[in-house]
């Protein structure tokens, strides 16, 4: 019985060892797990303060190659039976008309018959929500220059169709086209239109895709003329668009910001990387723009005669 009790006994305490041994490789993994996700999340936290310009090329001898930019989303002009069902024959025709401009990628004829449809007795409610979308994809497309038109759509009645004018206005953003003077310049305008926090998020992340002096200006503008919600994502966001260099800045106010532009001057290089200034951002001309509305306003009478 003695030996049966030792030889248990012995059982046990191996047991017990095996059991600790287990224990404090798993405490060990558990805080290696825990060090490396704590690394990982300082590594993220580093890129972010530093902003994206750091992420955003490779050198390869003088040229600097950017990251790829998300492509603005088709227009998907296929209607289902239920939306073709529901729309007029006066709809229909501006919806193939927009079909067909944007398939010829006739641009001011794009925006005028975007025009046509804001200036409409039915506007904005009593559109056919498929024509909405596809005119906001159709204007997403187009850049930049479809902003004006895109900020029309920020009124309507329908979740879906305002949701869509803002993701469109993150792609209009969201390009390689235009220089960040450019995108700069739109973004103070939208920032009078948009109050959705989220929105507004999105939109003031781009100052990271600005050379200093331009972020520090359009974040100077924003603090002066911006909605209340706009300055509060601006003061929010400020640590991460403002850290983009060693130096430890706290940049909260206006006034910190004109400290931050005056320590942290332009690079040499920023005009080769950053992009064509506004007036090079290749903007359909008032000649082409007038023409198409003319047309348009033409085939109008036409159907109002008939």
């Amino acid at each position: 019985m003695k030996n049966i009790l030792q030889d248990w006994r012995f059982i046990a305490g191996a047991v017990v060892v095996v059991a600790l041994a287990a224990f404090g490789v798993v405490v060990i993994d558990g805080r290696n797990v825990e060090e490396e996700k704590a690394n990982e999340g300082e590594r993220v936290r580093v890129r972010r303060l530093k902003g994206r310009k750091a992420e955003k090329f490779a050198r390869k001898g003088d040229v600097a190659v950017k990251e790829e930019k998300r492509v603005p989303k088709v227009p998907n002009f296929d209607l289902d039976t239920e939306d073709e069902s529901k729309m007029s024959p006066k709809f229909r025709q501006i919806y193939e008309d927009l079909e067909v401009a944007f398939d010829e990628e006739d641009k001011a004829k794009v925006f005028a018959l975007v025009k046509k449809l804001q200036n409409m007795d039915e506007w904005p409610d009593l559109i056919p929500t498929a024509i909405k979308l596809n005119a906001l994809d159709a204007l997403a497309w187009f850049g930049l220059e479809g902003i004006s038109g895109a900020v029309g759509f920020l009124g309507d009645g329908n979740n879906e169709v305002v949701e869509a004018a803002l993701s469109a206005f993150e792609e209009m953003l969201d390009t390689d086209e235009y220089g960040d003077k450019a995108v700069a310049e739109v973004l103070v305008k939208l920032i009078h239109v948009v109050h959705d926090t989220e929105a507004l998020d999105n939109l003031i992340t781009e100052l990271d895709n600005m050379r200093n002096s331009v972020k520090a200006r359009t974040a100077i503008a924003i603090f002066e003329s911006g909605n209340k919600e706009a300055i509060a994502v601006l003061q929010e966001n400020m640590e991460s668009i403002f850290a983009d260099n060693e130096e430890d800045y706290d940049v909260l106010t206006k006034e910190d910001v004109r400290k931050y532009m005056s320590d942290n001057p332009d690079d040499p290089d920023d005009e080769d990387f950053y992009g064509p200034n506004v007036e090079d951002g290749g903007e359909s001309s008032d000649a082409d723009d007038n023409a198409a509305e003319a047309e348009i306003e033409s085939q109008t009478s036409d159907d109002d005669d008939e």
